[in-house]
């Protein structure tokens, strides 16, 4: 079990790192050697220290590499299953895939620091040489306890990947209000 009790367990904490040595055994426990790095981002409010998991599939080309990617931090105050969702579908997604060949490898990136300010995100996209060769992430990001998933934010210049989409889901739930949802929900996020 990563995450114990619904406790929170932000950035600085030692609740955060018992979740990190959680979620570095369960990627051992899926046949990976996950990478924890430390990086530093800075927010308005906050400098802190932002450390990513990361655990790798490799495919057959490795020219290009899909990166999976979710936050497990929390805020002080307790938020049930929110950062949950997105943990748990990158693990099953790495234990699925783990015994298959794909033409590319598939990278999971987990990381922390987004509950003040996107750190741990940021301190990967300054990395140069971790995202070399990245060619589509997948960022799971997650909003409410229950209901639907919905495609609500895709790169710009997004033409190709709606057909990609709609055959690789079932029934498709997008719209372009979402996104805009989304970012009036980021500026009243606390």
């Amino acid at each position: 079990m990563i995450f114990v009790n619904d406790a929170p367990h932000p950035v600085g904490t030692a609740a955060h790192d018992a979740v990190l040595g959680r979620l570095v055994t369960s990627f051992q426990q899926r046949g990976y050697q996950p990478e924890v790095r430390r990086g530093f981002g800075c927010a308005a409010d906050a400098l802190r220290a932002g450390r990513q998991r990361r655990g790798r599939a490799p495919g057959d080309t490795r020219t290009e590499t899909l990166l999976v990617t979710a936050h497990y931090d929390s805020s002080r105050r307790p938020r049930r299953i929110r950062r949950r969702r997105g943990v748990a579908v990158i693990l099953e997604v790495a234990r699925a895939v783990r015994h298959e060949r794909f033409r590319n490898t598939i990278r999971f990136l987990i990381t922390d620091g987004e509950e003040a300010g996107l750190l741990g995100a940021e301190a990967i996209a300054r990395d140069p040489q971790f995202l070399r060769g990245v060619a589509a992430v997948i960022n799971i990001e997650n909003r409410g306890t229950s209901g639907s998933s919905f495609l609500f934010e895709t790169s710009p210049h997004n033409r190709s990947i709606i057909p990609v989409v709609a055959r690789a889901m079932p029934r498709p739930s997008t719209s372009s209000l979402f996104y805009e949802v989304y970012r009036l929900l980021l500026t009243t996020r606390t």
